[in-house]
Order: structure tokens, then sequence, then C-alpha cells
């Protein structure tokens, strides 16, 4: 299904391309036709739609399946944590092990989900848009080819930033439930 909804990406800007050809060779001569435009039209309308379906249900599939892969991933922490020494737990903080039970684990669902869905987006477009420019024009696609090298070390850039603030903020919130945990705790001690 991702691959249908990716050809049909592919597909409504030749649909769109073949339109303006259309109406730029029609336009002057007389008696004009626009049945055939009415078709593209509605052809690209068709591919809209058909795109929105496909898309609908393989998003429910992949997200579903990241759900089982989560539950799964926790199951196989929480059997883990049931074999650690006692000693574990004392150099380690409950708060930062229920961060990793939670955070960390909603982190790998979006990442099962998500990034199977746009790296494999991200490769078939790819190589598809670029034997459909090649297929048109070779010289002007490798014109659009020269900033890809920049695009890269910027998109690498940004990439670790963002890895740095993830961890930074993955951080914070095991020292945020650390202290709630200590507060409930504190709290049930005291009302006893």
């Amino acid at each position: 299904m991702l691959v249908a909804v990716d050809i049909a990406q592919l597909i409504s800007p030749r649909i769109v391309q073949r339109a303006i050809d259309y109406i730029i060779t029609t336009y002057t001569a007389p008696g004009n036709n626009y049945s055939y435009l009415t078709k593209l039209t509605l052809l690209i309308f068709a591919l809209a739609i058909a795109i929105g379906i496909f898309r609908f249900f393989w998003r429910m599939i992949i997200i579903g399946m990241s759900h089982f892969i989560e539950m799964d991933f926790k199951n196989r922490l929480f059997k883990h944590l049931l074999l650690l020494s006692n000693s574990f737990f004392t150099r380690t903080k409950i708060g930062d092990i229920m961060a990793h039970m939670t955070n960390d684990m909603t982190a790998v669902r979006r990442a099962c989900a998500f990034g199977v869905i746009a790296g494999f987006d991200a490769v078939f477009l790819f190589l598809a848009t670029l034997i459909f420019m090649l297929t048109l024009n070779v010289k002007l696609t490798l014109y659009a080819l020269i900033p890809l090298p920049i695009i890269t070390l910027i998109s690498l850039f940004f990439v670790r930033l963002l890895f740095r603030k993830f961890k930074s903020v993955q951080e914070s919130f095991s020292l945020l439930t650390e202290k709630v945990r200590e507060m409930i705790s504190g709290i049930k001690i005291i009302q006893a």
C-alpha cells in the first residue's frame, strides 16, 4: 500500500504536466474541446482520494504494529527488571527506571512507525523522482542535484542538535519522574 501511495504521488505531477501541455497546444486552436482536460482533472481528484484512503490504511496497519512492538519491548524490559539484583535498584533511581519504561518506549514506538514510513518514502521517492527527472532532462536534473550535499550536511547538523536536545529532555524527564515519585512516597508516609 505504501508503494501504491508513492507511485500515485509520482503520477500526479505527470498528469498536471499533460493538462498544461494540452492547454498550451489547444488554447489557440479553433473549436476547443475540453473533455480531455476534464478527464485529467477528474483523474487528479481520483488519485488524491485514492492517496488519502491508502495512506489512512497503511498508517493504521503500521501504527498498529508499532503498538504491538512497544508492548513486546515493555514486557521484555519488565521481565529483565525482575531478574536484576537489589544492588542495581540501590544504584539506579526508580524515577529513572520509570522514565525509561514510559518515555523511551514511546520513542521506540514512534521510530518503529514513522521512522519506517519516512525512511521508505525518502529512499523510494528520491530514486523514483530522480529517474523521472532524468527521463525529462538530464542536464536540468544534474543542476537540481547540486545543492543536495549542502542540504545533507545541514540536515546532519540538525539531527545531531535534536539528538542532544532529546537526551537533555530525557534526563530532565527522568529527574522529574523521580521527584514526583519521592513526593508521592512522602505523602503516603505522612498520611500513615
